[in-house]
């Protein structure tokens, strides 16, 4: 006989084999006391049986927990788990404000790691490289037209964000102006194209929140893996 201390509902099964050595496995969180009988207590499972019936009921209670637990041992994707951008992309399509030069080239090669992710961009045959440090470090930036500044690269769901920072001085003796990009990254459903979507603000220029360059996207499509 089992008394519930917690008075939770369990399930109770019968061993096959104990004979009138009575077994019960209890699958669920209660605590149960028998008095005067063999007790196992493994997680939430217990095995009840007297002495005779030990190893019988022992190999039933394997059983029971590792058809309890098998489901939860399955390995399944994470729901969180990061995309790989790795791969050459050549600029097929734009939005919003960019457009495109048909007479251009604009090739993007990307090599992930789990540490970082290198972005080399080819427009015209000039090659500009930088790394991103995918945990937020930040690192040394230098944009297309050469000017240096910072850059910081973090994971939003499935999006990749890239924040770089430069300053420069469009007129000589002018004052500097200091540029912040966001650039958005996200991948098709089917692996083929990227899509980058930039965001510019100018953190010194003294119009608050005011956008003075509207949003664009650039969409670029795979060539390899």
């Amino acid at each position: 006989m089992t008394t519930d201390l917690l008075n939770k509902p369990t399930t109770h099964m019968v061993a096959p084999g104990c004979g009138r050595k009575t077994a019960i496995v209890e699958s669920g969180p209660a605590w149960s006391a028998i008095a005067g009988q063999w007790t196992l207590v493994l997680g939430s499972a217990k095995c009840y049986c007297s002495s005779m019936g030990q190893h019988v009921c022992l190999a039933f209670l394997k059983l029971v927990i590792f058809g309890a637990l098998a489901p939860m041992l399955t390995i399944r994707p994470a729901d969180n788990a990061k995309l790989d951008f790795s791969g050459a992309y050549t600029l097929t399509g734009a939005k919003g404000s960019f457009k495109i030069d048909k007479s251009s080239s604009w090739i993007l090669d990307v090599v992930q790691s789990d540490a970082e992710i290198k972005i080399t961009k080819t427009i015209d045959g000039k090659a500009t490289t930088n790394r991103f440090m995918l945990d937020g470090t930040k690192a040394p930036y230098v944009s297309e037209g050469g000017v240096r500044g910072t850059c910081t690269a973090r994971w939003k769901g499935k999006a990749l964000i890239i924040e770089t920072n430069i300053a420069t001085r469009p007129q000589r003796g002018g004052p500097e102006v200091r540029m912040h990009t966001r650039e958005q990254w996200t991948l098709s459903s089917d692996l083929k194209a990227v899509t980058i979507r930039s965001d510019v603000d100018f953190p010194n220029s003294g119009l608050g929140g005011f956008q003075i360059v509207e949003p664009w996207s650039e969409i670029y499509t795979r060539n390899r893996q």
